[in-house]
């Protein structure tokens, strides 16, 4: 044992004169040495082994005492490898560890600065570039690009600055130009930065250029199959297709804008275009507008946190509008009072929305109205007291009343249509058989009338022959009985007569069935009419659509039907025909 530690400490003294980290590695390699040979179990006296890496490391056993060594035969697996590692863990002093981890922090810290600096150069670049973008792109068509990156407010230019000042009386809320995603702030940077007609703040069709452009972010304009030329350079009165000239008759202009010969705006067209999203207010900028159509679109109802009633109170701004149409869209609130501003209008259509609730009374203002369409709105319950009296009161030019399955309208007794009426149509709605008796004679300019499924009874009021103007009659649907007043009515002028599942009409079709020469669709299905058919049937030279199915006819098919050269349906069966 004397002759180990001699050794051993020679080895010590041998190392004196080394430098202090040679010392260091040569005293951690013996002690890993010593410690993997007995984990392992191999070469030399394990007792010796642990022994000398106990005094050494500085590492006492639990089990050896203080001073005793820890037997081969008694070491655990764990026991050894905490010997391995222990024998790493002496090498560095508190000195070293502490300088190590500074250095570590130093290294963290300087490339966090280096990242920073990174980011701050990539952001200036980003910068310059959409700024170069703004100033100096050209447009290679005359849609604007799918998506354009909006600068901050911090950047916009002074051109910019000076324009939003011009406009931002057309906005209720001036704070809405600081919404980047904003159909005004994208307006306000295309017309300042990207615009390549460069009007002037002081141009006089500055407001108009800017509330179209408006028009075109709110509705969804990059989303439009027809970009009708909008936010080109050309003159905005050229956003459009090739224009009839033809300012009597805008119903059938083409798309887009119209402008009158003084370069006003006097038509808006936007029919079935894919437009979503709704009409902003900076629309009242466009004074002179006489006609706008949004129909067969999806205006509101797609996008979030949009208002049918913030649409309708835009629209209803321009006081000069004859014509509105926002049919077949998806305008889900209630009709606001502020639309009886429109004195002016003469055509209203409202139909195939899901409008509610009651017609407000402002609506009686509107005595200029000529046509009047509501039909497919389900949850409208009428005017003020769900009837349709205080809606058409003061309408006394009103010449189409187009109410089909339009909710819950009741029809009182005490109702008086306007005497100018051309077209009736209250389809589906509350009716009585006495509206039918008192209206009839006032009614003498009636083209068309229909009156299917409004729980009709009993007979129906020979006065029907005093109109004989009619055209068109519905009376399908219905519990109607008794005898239909063929004889009374206009031959020469109707042209189609529906009076299917109208109740339980009966007899025999008229002999002289062949006066209604003008006659184009005739319905009888589902009623009694019995006898057989007349021959004169063939002389109703214009028929195209003839439906006799289920009734209780008789007889032969007479040879004359073959006369009716323009016949495209026959409908004939249960029945006992032969």
């Amino acid at each position: 044992r004397r002759n180990r530690r001699s050794v051993a400490r020679g080895n010590h003294d041998s190392q004196a004169h080394l430098p202090p980290e040679m010392r260091t590695r040569n005293s951690r390699t013996t002690r890993l040495r010593h410690s993997v040979m007995n984990l392992f179990g191999g070469g030399g006296s394990g007792r010796h082994s642990a022994e000398q890496s106990a005094e050494q490391g500085g590492v006492r056993s639990s089990a050896g005492g203080s001073g005793g060594g820890i037997g081969r035969s008694r070491m655990s697996i764990a026991q050894r490898i905490s010997l391995v590692f222990a024998g790493d863990a002496v090498v560095r002093t508190p000195e070293q560890v502490e300088e190590e981890l500074d250095e570590k922090r130093f290294r963290k810290e300087m490339w966090a600065v280096l990242a920073c600096v990174v980011v701050v150069v990539l952001a200036a670049i980003g910068v310059a570039v959409a700024l170069a973008i703004g100033r100096d792109g050209k447009k290679v068509d005359n849609a604007p690009p799918a998506s354009t990156p909006a600068p901050t407010p911090a950047l916009l230019t002074n051109r910019a600055s000076m324009l939003r000042e011009a406009l931002e009386y057309l906005s209720s809320d001036p704070a809405v130009f600081d919404d980047l995603r904003g159909s005004q702030f994208r307006a306000l940077t295309w017309l300042a930065d990207r615009d390549e007609a460069g009007l002037a703040v002081d141009s006089s069709r500055l407001e108009a250029r800017y509330a179209l452009a408006t028009i075109y972010y709110a509705a969804g304009g990059n989303d439009w199959p027809d970009k009708l030329g909008f936010l080109s350079s050309g003159h905005e009165c050229d956003w459009s297709e090739s224009a009839r000239d033809n300012e009597t008759e805008p119903q059938i202009m083409q798309a887009g804008v119209y402008c009158d010969s003084d370069g006003e705006i006097i038509s808006l067209s936007l029919d079935d275009n894919n437009l979503i999203g709704s009409i902003p207010e900076e629309i009242r900028a466009l004074t002179s507008l006489r006609h706008l159509s949004v129909t067969s679109n999806s205006m509101v109802g797609s996008r979030a946190g949009l208002n049918a009633i913030d649409t309708l109170r835009s629209i209803s701004q321009l006081t000069s509008l004859v014509s509105l149409d926002v049919s077949d869209n998806s305008f889900d609130a209630i009709i606001p009072g502020e639309m009886g501003r429109l004195s002016n209008l003469e055509v209203l259509r409202l139909n195939n929305n899901a409008f509610k609730f009651t017609i407000p009374a402002e609506f009686s203002n509107l005595s200029n109205l000529r046509e009047l369409y509501l039909d497919g709105n389900i949850r409208l319950l009428g005017g003020t007291n769900g009837g349709m009296e205080d809606i058409v009161m003061n309408m006394q030019g009103l010449e189409i009343l187009s109410a089909a399955r339009a909710g819950n309208f009741k029809i009182s007794p005490d109702l008086r249509f306007p005497t100018s009426l051309i077209l009736l149509n209250i389809e589906k709605c509350s009716l009585d058989n006495s509206v039918l008796s008192t209206n009839i004679r006032r009614l003498s300019n009636l083209q068309a009338l229909s009156l299917r499924e409004t729980t009709l009874r009993g007979s129906i009021p020979t006065e029907l022959g005093l109109l004989t103007k009619l055209e068109a009659i519905d009376f399908g649907e219905n519990e109607l009985s008794g005898q239909f007043p063929w004889s009374d009515l206009n031959a020469g002028t109707l042209r189609q007569l529906s009076l299917d599942h109208a109740g339980l009409f009966e007899g025999p079709l008229p002999s002289d069935m062949g006066r209604f020469t003008a006659l184009e669709h005739l319905d009888l299905e589902q009623n009694r009419y019995g006898g057989t058919l007349p021959e004169s049937i063939g002389d109703m030279r214009s028929l195209k659509t003839l439906d006799l199915r289920v009734n209780d006819l008789q007889g032969s098919i007479p040879s004359t039907i073959g006369k009716l050269t323009r016949l495209e349906n026959l409908r004939l069966s249960w029945n006992a025909l032969t």
